[in-house]
C-alpha cells in the first residue's frame, strides 16, 4: 500500500484492467486510450504511481470503496503524477532493501518480482522514478519512504 506525506497531483480518470498493487509504477497503454498498465520495458514512458489498490471485481468487501482506498478492475483509479513524497507500507511495492539516496526504477525482469514494483536495479536505459528517503527492506515487512521523480 501507498500513503502520501506530501501529495502530488492525482489523475482520476484512467483503468486499471488487472489486479494490482498501490505503488506500482505505470505508463498509458498505447493499445487501449484511458488505461494504465504496470511499466513492463525500458521503452515504456513512466506515467505516475497507483494511488491505490486495483482489486477484483469478484471480491466482497463490506466496507464502501472510499474507506478501503481500493479500486476495482476497469474502474476508475488514482495514478500519482509529478512529484511527491510517499511511504511504501508493509514491503508492499518494493522489492529489496533500498537505502537512503538510492535510486528507485520499476521493475521489468518479471523473474524478480512483480513488474512496475520500485527496485534498485535499473532497467536498459530508464530514468528513475524516485529517490529513497528513509530504508527499507521488503522481506522485513519495513515501510520505506521516497521522493517520486516522475
Amino acid at each position: 500500500m501507498i500513503r502520501p506525506v506530501n501529495q502530488s497531483k492525482v489523475a482520476v480518470q484512467y483503468v486499471c484492467a488487472t489486479v494490482q498493487s498501490g505503488g506500482t509504477v505505470v505508463a498509458l497503454d498505447p493499445a487501449n486510450a484511458g488505461q494504465v498498465i504496470p511499466v513492463s520495458t525500458a521503452a515504456q514512458t513512466q506515467y505516475g504511481i497507483l494511488a491505490q489498490d486495483v482489486i477484483a471485481v469478484t471480491t466482497d468487501l463490506w466496507k464502501l470503496d472510499s474507506e478501503t482506498q481500493r479500486a476495482r478492475v476497469s474502474g476508475a483509479v488514482g495514478v500519482y503524477y509529478d512529484e511527491g513524497q510517499f511511504i511504501m507500507c508493509s514491503g508492499v511495492g518494493y522489492i529489496g532493501s533500498p537505502t537512503i539516496g538510492s535510486l528507485l526504477y520499476a521493475n521489468i525482469a518479471s523473474g524478480s518480482g512483480p513488474l512496475g514494483w520500485l527496485t534498485t536495479v535499473s532497467g536498459t536505459s530508464m530514468a528513475p522514478v524516485g529517490i529513497c528517503e528513509v530504508a527499507g527492506i521488503a522481506a522485513s515487512g519495513n515501510n520505506m519512504q521516497f521522493r517520486s521523480l516522475l
